[in-house]
């Protein structure tokens, strides 16, 4: 998703700039139509070519804050969804915080051995031709609290 914010993050300042040329050339139109208003008795093809350019600078500036606007929702829109993956992530984390503590809490025994005291974990590749066959009083037997019962 931080992609997505990035290219988001090198669109937004692109846009800005087309709309800030879009409002200069607008300011020019505006000061070319002052010009031709200002004029003694302006003609109606000066007065059309007026309206023209105003349709057409208001037109521009339109588009490049849709365009501004559809940008900036985007890259909110990304950084809400990066910052709810957050605090699922750090629920996530809570949670096994929680359930580590309650474990702990609740162990009786001796205390838990050292890492370096585990046997070693095979590995995947040692597994894959290992067929594993057990039964319900192998299960009962590790841990009598499953309830199996056989005879």
């Amino acid at each position: 998703m931080a992609n997505k914010c990035d290219a988001l993050e090198e669109e937004l300042p692109q846009k800005l700039a087309e709309l800030m040329e879009t409002y200069q050339e607008f300011q020019q139109a505006t000061e070319y139509c002052k010009r031709r208003m200002n004029l003694d008795n302006p003609s109606e093809e000066d007065i059309q070519q007026i309206r023209e350019y105003l349709a057409t600078g208001v037109a521009n500036a339109s588009h490049d804050i849709h365009a501004v606007s559809t940008v900036m929702t985007q890259y909110l829109s990304a950084q809400a969804r990066e910052v709810k993956d957050l605090e699922v992530d750090v629920n996530s984390e809570a949670v096994r915080i929680r359930v580590c503590q309650e474990l702990a809490a609740a162990h009786d025994g001796p205390d838990v051995p050292a890492a370096d005291e585990f046997p070693e974990t095979p590995k995947v590749e040692e597994l894959e031709n290992d067929s594993i066959s057990f039964s319900a009083s192998d299960i009962a037997s590790v841990d009598p609290t499953l309830g199996f019962q056989y005879s």
